[in-house]
């Protein structure tokens, strides 16, 4: 598995140069590259993996992670933005709007004018920390629009009143939240879940506009850290609220135009990595590391044929299949093992009555019946034995089926309960 490592001063400006674009240059994309949207110039071919792998590499925003506000150009800011995370801008060094010294920290050769902006971080106005987040977050960019989609959508999509659980979703185009337009994502239990959006042009989220978060924990302070919205040209997020990481390869806008909150709350990250971010009276706040989790691989499970199996807790003791449990009239559970020690269910001994019990099998998701006759033999004793009948000579036997049987036999002090079965063996 191959992971995305800070890169040093030397790679950045090795990465600049490729690129074709000075410290005082916004990047600029190829023409010939407008439907992937994806920067040639640091493409990073090794991260890039299919849809049947991507799942096993981890994806960093490394440095840009802790930003929640990075532009290319500029920094604009009107009212009382509040901001959680850094800021900062490269290879632009202007920044607009922002509270100074001591309010806010401060670091770079750039320019900070005041203005009413808070930021909980530092606002970094060029230097090597914008310069290092931007070339992270355009690997980031990179990798993401690099994954093969699940769902590939129509040209300009309609959010409103959608649903998207945790994949991959590529729109061609475009893809708009209407005004007073909700957009659900169901994150089906898991706070962690994944959702990718590739956009080819722009994503336009309007007035009182929301998404929202269901079926996560019940999570409400960290909403987006594994959400990412990759825009070909230019994002507007005019919204109430929005969720996700937001990479655009131009610009950024969030003019809050008509809110009935006053405000654009996202949780996550605006990314412009080759123009400006304006904001209007916007609350931002970071979110995670923008680790994309790695799941839990799908397990190699076999299933082996077992034709000794027994019932009984001595069974794990002896090491051996010739086992058999005690009976003294009243219910009882054993486990019913295979392989000496894999768990495939119980066996359920009954209350007597009228002179028998009913002894019931239950398997479990590791355990099966093989497909075969007489696969149930049953052995009652009235002394403990010394070992168990041989094959055919049980005086009970049955052929079962599903994952339950039952058989219903003299009562007596000892009994040894033996199946044909499969024990499901997963890597």
């Amino acid at each position: 598995m191959k992971t995305i490592k800070k890169l040093s001063s030397f790679a950045v400006l090795a990465l600049t140069i490729m690129a074709g674009c000075s410290q005082d240059e916004p990047l600029t994309k190829s023409t010939d590259n407008m439907k992937s949207s994806k920067l040639d110039a640091i493409t990073v071919n090794s991260i890039k993996t299919s849809k049947s792998t991507f799942e096993s590499s981890d994806l960093l925003l490394g440095s840009a992670s802790s930003f929640a506000v990075l532009a290319g150009t500029t920094v604009t800011n009107a009212e009382a933005s509040v901001i959680t995370g850094d800021l900062g801008v490269s290879p632009g060094t202007a920044i607009t709007g922002f509270q100074p010294e001591p309010i806010n920290s401060i670091e770079g050769p750039g320019t900070v004018t005041s203005g009413l902006g808070i930021v909980d971080g530092i606002i970094y106005a060029s230097g090597p920390e914008a310069v290092q987040a931007q070339v992270d977050a355009t690997i980031a960019y990179n990798y993401l629009v690099g994954q093969e989609p699940n769902t590939i959508l129509g040209d300009v999509y309609q959010l409103d009143g959608q649903t998207f659980t945790p994949g991959i979703y590529n729109f061609p185009s475009s893809a708009n939240l209407q005004v007073n337009g909700t957009l659900t994502l169901d994150f089906q239990g898991n706070n962690d879940a994944l959702f990718i959006f590739q956009l080819g042009s722009t994503l336009v989220t309007m007035t009182n506009s929301n998404i929202i978060a269901i079926n996560n924990g019940n999570e409400t302070e960290c909403l987006g850290s594994n959400i990412f919205w990759t825009v070909g040209s230019s994002a507007t997020v005019d919204g109430n609220s929005f969720i996700g990481t937001v990479i655009a390869f131009t610009s950024i806008s969030m003019t809050n135009t008509g809110n009935e909150s006053g405000t654009t709350n996202v949780s996550g990250r605006m990314l412009a990595l080759g123009g400006e971010v304006t904001m209007v009276n916007s609350i931002i706040t970071t979110c995670g590391t923008g680790t994309i989790i790695t799941p839990d691989p799908e397990p190699n499970c076999t299933w082996n044929n077992e034709t000794a199996w027994s019932a009984g807790t001595r069974y794990v003791k002896k090491g051996n299949w010739a086992t058999y449990t005690s009976y003294n009239g009243v219910e009882k559970t054993v486990i019913l093992y295979a392989g000496q020690h894999i768990n495939i269910g119980n066996v359920i001994f009954s209350a007597p009555i009228e002179g028998n019990i009913t002894i019931t099998i239950e398997l479990n998701e590791f355990g099966e019946f093989q497909n075969i006759s007489e696969n149930v033999k049953i052995q009652d004793y009235s002394t403990a034995p010394s070992k168990n009948p041989k094959p055919g000579r049980f005086d009970y036997k049955a052929d079962a089926s599903g994952s339950t049987f039952e058989m219903v036999v003299p009562v007596n002090s000892f009994y040894g309960v033996h199946i044909d079965a499969k024990s499901k063996v997963c890597k």
